[in-house]
């Protein structure tokens, strides 16, 4: 990640496929490289795994008409399995169904 990059950026989107190609037209919250780490450790004094939380309870609340949420890797800094556990963990509370992809770090 860039020095003084955003530990994830945040966008809505629009899919433009027609009702006739499985319904896909609608609203999806889209997040990039969140990056979490584990309990405890930050990057760049941030907390990734808060700063989800807040990007996706604002997105909710502002878009709750969106169909999903996806998240586009890298979804961990390191690729270590207590980074998954924590991502698991903010994931859980999001009301809106969730899609992931793996980035080059999550392996």
């Amino acid at each position: 990640m860039r020095s003084g990059a955003s530990p994830f950026f945040f966008s809505v989107g629009l899919l433009g496929c027609s009702e006739n190609h499985g319904g896909l037209m609608g609203k999806y919250l889209i997040f990039t490289d969140v990056h979490i780490v584990g309990a405890g450790e930050t990057i760049i004094d941030l907390d990734p795994a808060v700063r989800l939380t807040q990007g996706l309870a604002h997105a909710v609340h502002h878009h709750p008409d969106a169909k999903a949420v996806i998240i586009a890797g890298d979804l961990t800094h390191h690729g270590l399995p207590s980074e998954y556990t924590r991502l698991a963990e903010v994931l859980d509370e999001c009301p809106l169904p969730v899609h992931v992809m793996l980035g080059n770090r999550d392996y």
